[in-house]
C-alpha cells in the first residue's frame, strides 16, 4: 500500500491567493513593492527550509534566503513573460548553494535523516530535498536542474536504496520468475522510472492501477518497490521550520524596488512641465513688450 504524500509545499500559481506568482512577478518588474512582499511571504517558508536542510546552518540559511529575495528584484528582467515563477526562483536557489557544505556538527551526528543528508553531495542532495521535502514533481525538478527526468530519478533512487543500478534492464537471472509479457512490462516500468512515480503518486488514476498491479505481481518489482518505500519512509522530514520573524521584513525592505508611477501619471507630469514652460515664455514676452513701450 502506498501512502499518499502531502501536496507540494512549493506554492502553486494561485495557492492561497487569487493572484498568481507570475502576475505578481510582472508587478515586481513594474516596480510595485507590494507584489514583492506578497511573493516573499508566499515562498519564505519552503525556501528557508530548503536552505536549512541543505546547509544545516540556520544563520546561513537566513542569509541565503535574504539574498534570494534581493535577487528577485535584481534579476527581475530575466524572468520570461511565459515563465514559471517557482522553476525560475529555484534555479536561482540551486545556483546559490553550489559548493556549499553542510555544517560539520550536523553532518556528523543526528538521526538517519541527518546522516543521509551529510553523505549526499551536490545535485543528489538537491534532488532529494526538492522531491522529498518540497514535493516538487520530477518534471519540474528536471527543468530546474536542466537535465532529463531519468537523471533526476536515478539520483533519487540511489538516495533511497543505495543502489547504483538504475533499473534500465531486466537481468537474465530473473527471467525464470516472469513470462515474456511480464518481462516486457517490467522493462517499460523500470526504464521509465515509473516505480518512483508510483510511490510519489505522480501517475494518473489509470497508470497508478496498472503499475500497482505489476508492482505486486512481479517479484523483481515487489522487491524494488519495497526498497524505495522503505527508503522514503526512513527519510521523512519533520514539520517545517518557521523562518526568523524579522527576516521577511528586513529582506523586503532591502530588496524593495523603486516605485514607478503609472504611464498616465508620467504623461501628466510631463505635460504639466511643458505647460509651465509655455506660461513662463508668455509672461516673459509680456514683460519685454511692456519694457519696450515704456522706452
Amino acid at each position: 500500500m502506498v501512502n499518499t504524500p502531502s501536496e507540494s509545499v512549493v506554492p502553486h500559481a494561485t495557492q492561497g491567493a487569487e493572484v498568481s506568482d507570475e502576475t505578481l512577478m510582472a508587478a515586481v518588474q513594474a516596480g510595485q513593492a507590494g507584489a514583492l512582499a506578497a511573493l516573499c511571504s508566499r515562498h519564505a517558508k519552503p525556501l528557508f527550509n530548503f536552505f536549512y536542510w541543505y546547509t544545516g546552518d540556520g544563520h546561513l540559511s537566513a542569509a541565503l534566503l535574504s539574498r534570494i529575495f534581493s535577487g528577485i528584484t535584481a534579476q527581475a528582467s530575466t524572468f520570461p513573460p511565459a515563465g514559471n515563477f517557482a522553476t525560475w526562483i529555484y534555479e536561482m536557489v540551486v545556483k546559490s548553494v553550489e559548493g556549499t557544505q553542510r555544517a560539520a556538527a550536523v553532518a556528523q551526528g543526528g538521526g538517519a535523516l541527518q546522516i543521509a543528508l551529510g553523505r549526499m553531495v551536490g545535485e543528489q542532495r538537491t534532488v532529494f530535498l526538492l522531491r522529498q521535502l518540497l514535493n516538487m514533481p520530477f518534471a519540474q525538478i528536471a527543468n530546474v536542474l536542466g537535465c532529463d527526468e531519468k537523471a533526476v530519478k536515478s539520483r533519487l533512487r540511489y538516495t533511497l536504496t543505495g543502489s547504483t543500478h538504475d533499473g534500465m534492464e531486466v537481468s537474465e537471472d530473473i527471467s525464470h520468475w516472469i513470462d515474456a509479457k511480464q518481462k516486457q512490462e517490467c522493462v517499460r516500468i523500470t526504464s521509465n522510472g515509473l516505480l518512483l512515480d508510483y510511490i510519489y503518486r505522480e501517475l494518473d488514476e489509470q497508470q497508478m492501477a496498472l503499475v500497482g498491479i505489476h508492482a505486486t505481481a512481479c517479484k523483481r518489482c515487489v522487491k524494488t518497490t519495497a526498497e524505495l518505500l522503505a527508503g522514503k519512509q526512513a527519510l521523512e522530514f519533520p514539520p517545517m521550520h518557521e523562518p526568523p520573524a524579522d527576516l521577511l521584513h528586513r529582506a523586503v525592505v532591502t530588496a524593495k524596488p523603486e516605485e514607478r508611477r503609472p504611464p498616465e501619471a508620467e504623461e501628466a507630469a510631463s505635460g504639466g512641465g511643458w505647460i509651465w514652460l509655455v506660461v513662463a515664455a508668455v509672461v516673459l514676452s509680456i514683460i519685454v513688450g511692456v519694457v519696450l513701450l515704456i522706452r
